[in-house]
Order: structure tokens, then sequence, then C-alpha cells
């Protein structure tokens, strides 16, 4: 009678727990998630791998380190390292654990050139058991930052390293954080279970199952369906079922639709220094400016969930309230600066011409971004209205990567790291060959721009950090090393039973941890 009371509790208790299962529709295969490289999806790593810190709205805070203290130089800080945390197989975390991590990544030091933190590193050195200290080649402001982000820096079991590293890969998704691999078929599902030894408190969502779905009518009718009872719109995800339809759910009950706060922009690259091209001229880009309707274009093909981005930045980015020349949408202003750079419309004419060639530029989009191309044919529309001919080019992502590195585009459509990471990111990026150093060699004295930058990144004194941004975000924006186009924000849509739901500060994780059940 006993055995039989103890199974009906069991089976009351599975039944409690299968209402905290999550399944989450995600729109492309699931790579590897080594996060030591670039492959995987960060909203899965961020589940499974942890830095010494966590990035809060408030600031860096303890994470895997309990404390640690930055020398008066800010070139050395001294971490002290969480006791008693194990990796998810057992292995014990500790100083060499950490030592081990660093030297992995820092092994593959040009795969990491976008993070700045890279390059100042100079050495971790084991202190005793439980504390490492970390020395710099410089003073670098954003180190407790960076360390935070989503990758590299986090920690994986040493024992699934393969060459003494994990350049070749890793054996096992083996991190310390509190959900756990449980399965994983790459062009299928993935699944994670609750890290039942978490050091920290343990989540209320049991099991996340994560299906690789198309985009569209199909994720739309596994979510009416409850195949699927989440969906997020994060960075590389964004439109997995379009704006309308996700309304029409909510309306009926069905889900609840919870937005974040701006967190990046999309925003166009130029690259200002291409042999031969209109754009080279800053009338041309400014007049490309504008000439994009960008209320518009939120509405048609974002469905007007998004924000004008007249800046680079938003203002309530650290270090980015500056006051930046504004400019809307405004057709008659475009035409002028075409005429201006010498780009006449003839009558009877289509496009603007200029010693017999048509005004022609070639706009480039991720193949892999859903919505990006309603986007941009709806910017093409706008240009042509100004006399602009352009051809749109959907590229994979590591295609517009090659051409970002050596300057073979005219436009191309990007987004900002966003928070945590800008703006040392975003603008440490335009120094790099790999990002955006491309959108700056064609504006005047480029060479001052890259060492205000270089300094602004060394700086330990706030009100010259300050002048720094002011002086580096005013020359970008003036000379128009990109276009902005959109403040995006992060959508989760979510079953009715949630509660707080909350957000991370970065774009790219979803703190299922911080989720309930009501």
């Amino acid at each position: 009678e006993n055995r039989g009371n103890q199974t009906t509790e069991n089976k009351q208790e599975e039944k409690k727990a299968g209402k905290k299962e999550v399944n989450v529709a995600i729109g492309k295969d699931i790579a590897e998630l080594n996060v030591h490289n670039y492959s995987g999806d960060m909203a899965m790593q961020s589940m499974v791998y942890e830095g010494l810190v966590k990035n809060t709205e408030k600031g860096p805070v303890p994470w895997l380190a309990e404390k640690w203290e930055i020398s008066p130089d800010g070139t050395e800080y001294t971490f002290h390292l969480r006791k008693g945390v194990k990796f998810h197989d057992g292995t014990k975390f500790d100083a060499e654990a950490v030592k081990k991590n660093f030297d992995a990544i820092q092994a593959n030091k040009e795969l990491h050139d976008w993070i700045p933190f890279s390059k100042a590193f100079k050495e971790l050195k084991i202190v005793d058991e439980n504390t490492v200290k970390i020395i710099l080649n410089y003073a670098y402001y954003p180190t407790l930052t960076e360390l935070g982000v989503v990758r590299p820096y986090k920690m994986i079991s040493p024992n699934v390293f393969k060459n003494v590293g994990t350049k070749d890969g890793i054996s096992g998704d083996y991190g310390t954080g509190p959900y756990i691999v449980e399965n994983k078929n790459p062009k299928v599902s993935a699944t994670f279970a609750v890290n039942k030894n978490y050091w920290g408190a343990k989540p209320d969502i049991q099991k996340i199952t994560f299906k690789v779905m198309p985009t569209g009518q199909t994720t739309l009718l596994a979510l009416e369906k409850g195949e699927l009872n989440f969906l997020f719109t994060a960075y590389g995800t964004q439109n997995l079922i379009d704006a309308d339809a996700i309304k029409d759910l909510e309306k009926k009950g069905k889900v609840q639709v919870v937005q974040s706060k701006p967190m990046a922009t999309r925003f166009f690259v130029i690259s200002t220094a291409k042999q031969g091209a209109a754009i080279t001229d800053k009338n041309v880009r400014e007049a490309i400016w504008y000439a994009i309707d960008r209320e518009g274009m939120i509405k048609t093909t974002l469905g007007g969930e998004e924000d004008i981005a007249d800046t680079l930045f938003s203002k309530n980015v650290v270090y980015c309230d500056i006051d930046l020349k504004k400019r809307g949408f405004d057709p008659n202003k475009a035409k002028e600066l075409l005429d201006k750079a010498g780009w006449k419309q003839k009558s009877g004419k289509e496009y603007r011409v200029k010693n017999g060639k048509e005004l022609f530029i070639k706009i480039y989009y991720y193949s892999d971004k859903a919505g990006q191309k309603q986007m941009v044919e709806f910017i093409q529309s706008n240009l042509k209205n100004v006399g602009i001919k352009t051809e749109l080019f959907a590229e994979e992502k590591s295609g517009i990567y090659e051409r970002r590195k050596s300057g073979d585009y005219e436009l191309a459509v990007d987004q900002t790291w966003g928070a945590p990471y800008d703006p040392p990111s975003t603008v440490s990026a335009f120094t790099a060959q790999g990002s955006y150093l491309n959108c700056i060699k064609g504006l005047e004295n480029h060479e001052g721009l890259i060492k205000d930058i270089t300094e602004v990144l060394k700086s330990t004194d706030e009100k010259a950090r300050q002048d720094l941004y002011t002086k580096i975000l005013t020359k970008v924006h003036d000379e128009v090393a990109f276009i902005p186009l959109s403040f995006s924000k992060v959508t989760v849509i979510a079953p009715s039973s949630f509660t707080n739901i909350v957000f991370n500060q970065s774009q790219y994780e979803i703190p299922f941890e911080e989720f309930k059940f009501k």
C-alpha cells in the first residue's frame, strides 16, 4: 500500500516536473558548443559555460571568482576563485583549470582578434590553488566586462581538451553552468537538463529542448499545437514567425510576449575607400542616410517593434550621451546632396548619371538572417526614389566577413554587439581589418582616429575617456562611416504560465535559469 502511494506521488511529481519543460525553436543547425570558438549558439553556450565574472546592468559582478583586486596602474587583476565548484564531468574547478583555459584561448589568439582584451592580455599566473593573477601588456579598462561576455573567456573542463587545448575542438560539452547537455543532434535538436550539482541557485525550469525548425508557417503551427512553447528573437534568430502572427497568438491568450529595452543597433557598414565607388564621396553617403525612411522600414518589415536609430549607439549606452547632428528622413535633402556630388537626374531617366555612368550601389545582407531581405528591399525602393540604382546580394556570414576584411563592398547590413560589449567592442572594430577598418580608411586623418581609439581603450581617467569617446563618435558620425537604421530588441514569446521573464544585459543570452512557472 505504501509503495502504491509512493508511485502515485512519483507520478504527480513527474507531471508537475513535466510542466517545467520548455521547447524552443531555433532557425539554424546546432553546431558544436565549444565556447572558445564561434560556431555554437550563444544562448545555449551561456547555459553551460561560465566565466570568472558575470555582466549585469550594474556592471561586472563576482561569479566563478568571488572577488578581485586591481593594481593601481590597471595592469594586474588578482582573482580569488569560488571553492567547491566542479565541472559537469566532476573535474575540479581551480586555478590550474583557469590557467589551462586561458592558455587554450590565447593559443588561438588570431581567432579572437575582435575582442581587444585578447591583445591586452600578457599572461595568467597561478598564485595558489584558488587564486590567479592576470597580467596585461597595458591598462585596458573593459577587462572585467570582456571576461564576462558569452565567449571566449569561459571555463571548459580541461579533461575534454584535444591536443592540450580547444583549438582542435573538445570531446564533451562540460562547463560549470546551471544546465548540462543531456543529448544533442546537430540538425534536429539539443536538450539541456538542470545541473543537480550546480554551485548556485537551482533553476525552476527542469529541461530545455531546442528544436531546429524552418522559419515561418512551420514554426507558427508548432507553437499553436503546443509542440513549441517558447521563441526568442535574439540576434541570428530574428523573425522566426512574423509580428502579426505573434500578436494574434497573444490576443488568443495562448502566449505572452515580452520585449527587452533596445539592446543593439542595426546599421549599414560602408567601405569608404573602395576604389572607383560613388560611396567614397561623403555627400553620397549622407544622401543615402537622408533617403532611408527608417520609420516606414520598421513598420513594414520589422513589425513596428524596433526604434529608429539616429546614431550608432543609443544615448543610454555609457559614454554615448552625445549631441550629434540629426539626419531624419528627407528625400529632398538627399537629392540636393547628390546634385552637389555631381550626380544629376536627367529628364525621363530613373537613375542619376555622372560622367556617363549611372549611380549604382551594391548592398550585401546575411542570407541566414530572416527578415533582412525584406528590409533591404524596402531600402532599395527608398534609394530608387532619389535616383540611386542598387543591387541586392544575399551572402553567408563567412562571405560578408571576407568582404569586410578586403573592403570589397559598398553597403553591408550589420549589427553592433550591444551591451555590455559596447561602446569599446564596436569602436575598437574600426581598427580591425576583419571588422570595420575599411569603414574609416576613406576618412580624413583616419590614422588619428585609430590613435584616439587605441588611447581610449587604455585610459584610466574617466573624464579623458569620455572626451575621447565624444571625439571618436562625433567624427565617425559626421563623416558617415556608417548609417544607423534601427535599435533592435529581444522579444520573448512564452507560455502564459511563465513569470519573472527578465533579460540579461547581452542580446545573445536568454536567462532561462531566472524564469519561473506560476
